[in-house]
């Protein structure tokens, strides 16, 4: 069932005169509103962990670069693409915080809770370039669903948010499929790169 949120509140002050209709109204609107905040703290906590993620990988693939087990072109370039992506990743998380404070949630103010408030998971990273460019192709999956269901939500309630965070969500969903896409390409390239 599809509920426009601006509708519900301004039914709700209409009938303001008739108080359990107005207050049930804005009940409803403001549960709406408080699961997007909740989506979006969970995406946010999603998007921390993964710029710490990528970033420790990138630590990962240095050691075995430095080691002789990963060739210069290979950690070059797949060093190159996992700090941009953490960069990226981190913009997305300075995207949400405004709608989240809008919508009357808080961003994540202590570092344990970002696992326990995430969608997925940390994936600790090994020293396999392999490892690391599947796990991040794992996390950038778990992206897409997240952004995905959170599109699919603001799809179903329209004026829950304005259209502008929702074009933002739609340039974050973009950027989590090219990341992919990324990855993926990196992955088949050096598959086998060892030294």
């Amino acid at each position: 069932m599809s509920t426009n949120v601006g509708i519900l509140f301004r039914s709700a002050l209409k009938d303001r005169n008739k108080t359990k209709e107005y207050n049930a109204k804005l009940l409803e609107a403001n549960k709406l509103q408080s699961q997007l905040a909740t989506l979006l703290v969970k995406a946010y906590s999603d998007e921390w962990l993964a710029v710490y993620q990528y970033s420790i990988e990138s630590d990962f693939l240095n050691a075995m670069n430095y080691k002789g087990k990963l060739s210069d072109k290979a950690f070059n370039q797949i060093n190159k693409e996992l700090l941009q992506h953490s960069s990226e990743e981190f913009n997305h998380s300075k995207l949400l915080v405004p709608e989240i404070i809008k919508l009357g949630g808080e961003p994540i103010n202590h570092i344990n809770k970002l696992d326990q408030n995430a969608n997925g998971k940390f994936l600790v990273p090994v020293y396999c370039h392999q490892t690391i460019l599947e796990q991040a192709i794992t996390s950038e999956e778990g992206a897409i669903k997240v952004y995905t269901d959170i599109q699919d939500f603001i799809k179903e309630n329209p004026g829950v948010c304005s259209n502008r965070f929702s074009d933002t969500i739609k340039f974050i969903l973009d950027q989590e499929h090219e990341h992919k896409d990324d990855l993926e390409k990196l992955l088949k390239e050096f598959k086998k790169d060892y030294r």
